[in-house]
């Protein structure tokens, strides 16, 4: 896997975080935990694990963004770019529709990401008696 400095990457657990340095054959440290060693968060995925533990990379946050993720506080419900337009950008659209223009979202636009990961591993479930 051929990562970069300044890229992002997302992890199988899906925490997103940016790449800051890239060391040769020791680790990929980026700018937010991303690793767990044994419960104790770290910065750095070290080298032996990055194939396994990065399940995917980008330069563009957007090609990190799943269906399920939260994008600016909503659920995104499908993730599109436009055949025949290859410099047309790829959208985001959180409305079931995909008619409304203010629920597309576009890579300069996204300001937060709550990975489905993140939210299911967060999300307190009522119990019912």
């Amino acid at each position: 896997m051929n990562i970069e400095v300044g890229e992002y990457v997302r992890t199988k657990d899906g925490v997103i975080a940016k790449v800051t340095d890239v060391l040769d054959k020791y680790s990929v440290d980026c700018d937010d935990d991303v690793y767990d060693l044994k419960n104790m968060p770290m910065m750095e995925i070290p080298w032996e694990y990055v194939d396994e533990y990065v399940v995917n990379h980008s330069k563009n946050i957007i090609d990190l963004i799943e269906v399920g993720d939260y994008v600016n506080g909503r659920e995104v419900k499908h993730i599109a770019m436009f055949e025949g337009f290859p410099d047309y950008p790829k959208l985001i659209f959180v409305d079931e529709t995909h008619l409304i223009p203010d629920d597309t979202c576009e890579n300069d636009e996204i300001k937060t990401i709550l990975t489905k990961e993140q939210y299911q591993a967060n999300c307190y479930t009522v119990e019912v008696e």
